[in-house]
């Protein structure tokens, strides 16, 4: 069905004249040494040593007339990945998602956008607390280097002034948008400048009446410094609590939630760029609930080597690892440091995000090279290691990564 959509867009483009155009091509190998204990006994999750990506992007933009356009912009990908377990095998898969694919009307003092379209609220690198329209990229790839997070479905309102902005949106109950909720919602934002702050108000609502309120702002000190911040409640928490000495058994965490995210960002140079940030979650375990959940899973771990309690033990395991990347525990923080055009041809970053609870770390080196300064064709490596293996980011996944890959812009 998704076929005969894209096919019947691209043909009405083609009639109505295309506006722009932007084509890329990614692959990338992966290399990735396997952690085989807590969640993941006997690599139960079927995780990969070895992975290959292809992947083709595409970006269009069709003019209907003064005032309106469509924005088309999709992701082609297929994987190979080397499965090591008992019956050691390959897996292929092939996929299309729609990135973007909206129509927006604009002029000077109304915008309205009708699809499916990335909506980027808050002022944060690694995280952001105020963004509760669409999904952003997390600490492990703060890049989002394979362009595989979509947009938000929505039908969005905006009323544009001088240095202030109102929007209204509504967000039905699909796939696109069960990040957040999978029930419908509307969400609102109020934008002001008040030289020299960025300040926006935001909230949701959904059909249950679970609610978000919101506030961010940012900042600039001189010519080098940004400072930001963000601050969400939430009235309703998602959060599990272990039960001491039980074999799996948690209980819902009640009561009202909120985060927050403070940081900045120092350009002392126009090639070099430090972020950092501390976020918190006031739903995150204490230490004693992570010493209690952490026993759980050991216990399910041993489990899994009993055959009569294995069945039971991998299921409690794979339900406890659907969690697993949304950060458990109270305090973090982020630091990145970014050094771009180095001899026009090269940029480097380092990336590092603690768990400040038990200095668990995950960390991430990056290269990005050109042969020329205007080639449109480049190459990247990354290096990703987890110091701690056995605190929180150890749960499940991979220790030590490796990717090589290169990208073609035409």
């Amino acid at each position: 069905m998704y076929r005969q959509w894209i096919y019947s867009i691209l043909y009405i483009g083609t009639s109505l004249g295309l506006q722009s155009q932007d084509f890329r091509l990614l692959g990338e190998y992966e290399y990735r040494d396997l952690n085989t204990s807590f969640h993941n006994p006997e690599n139960i999750f079927d995780l990969s040593n070895h992975t290959w990506f292809g992947v083709l992007l595409y970006q269009d933009q069709f003019k209907l007339n003064e005032d309106s356009r469509f924005i088309l912009h999709g992701r082609g990908s297929i994987q190979t990945r080397y499965i090591n377990h008992a019956d050691e095998h390959w897996k292929h898969d092939l996929k299309y998602q729609s990135i973007e694919a909206y129509y927006n009307y604009s002029n000077n003092d109304f915008n309205l956008s009708i699809g499916r379209k990335k909506i980027k609220w808050g002022v944060g690198y690694v995280a952001n607390p105020t963004g509760i329209v669409s999904r952003p990229p997390g600490p492990e790839d703060s890049n989002d280097h394979l362009y595989s997070i979509t947009g938000a479905d929505v039908v969005q309102f905006s009323f544009p002034k001088e240095n202030k902005q109102f929007e209204i949106l509504f967000l039905p109950g699909t796939k696109a948008n069960k990040t957040y909720a999978s029930l419908n919602a509307f969400a609102t934002r109020y934008y002001r400048y008040f030289a020299p702050f960025d300040m926006s108000m935001v909230g949701r609502i959904d059909q249950r009446l679970n609610y978000q309120l919101g506030y961010n702002s940012s900042v600039s000190v001189g010519n080098a410094l940004e400072l930001h911040g963000e601050f969400l409640f939430d009235s309703y928490n998602s959060a599990q609590i272990p039960q001491p000495q039980s074999m799996v058994q948690f209980t819902p965490d009640d009561r009202k939630t909120f985060r927050f995210l403070v940081g900045g960002q120092w350009s002392p140079s126009r090639k070099v760029n430090w972020v950092m940030e501390y976020l918190h979650f006031q739903n995150g375990y204490q230490e004693s609930q992570w010493i209690d959940y952490k026993a759980i899973v050991e216990r399910l771990n041993s489990n899994h080597y009993i055959k009569p309690l294995q069945a039971e033990a991998d299921k409690a395991l794979k339900n406890l690892a659907a969690g697993a990347g949304t950060p458990l525990q109270k305090n973090y923080l982020f630091n990145r440091f970014h050094f771009s055009n180095l001899n026009r041809t090269v940029a480097l970053e380092w990336v590092a995000f603690t768990n400040l609870n038990d200095f668990n770390t995950f960390t991430r080196w990056a290269g990005n090279f050109r042969f020329k300064e205007s080639s449109p064709f480049s190459m990247f490596t990354h290096l990703v290691y987890i110091f701690g293996n056995h605190g929180e980011f150890g749960t499940i996944g991979h220790p030590f990564t490796f990717r090589i890959g290169f990208q073609w812009l035409w």
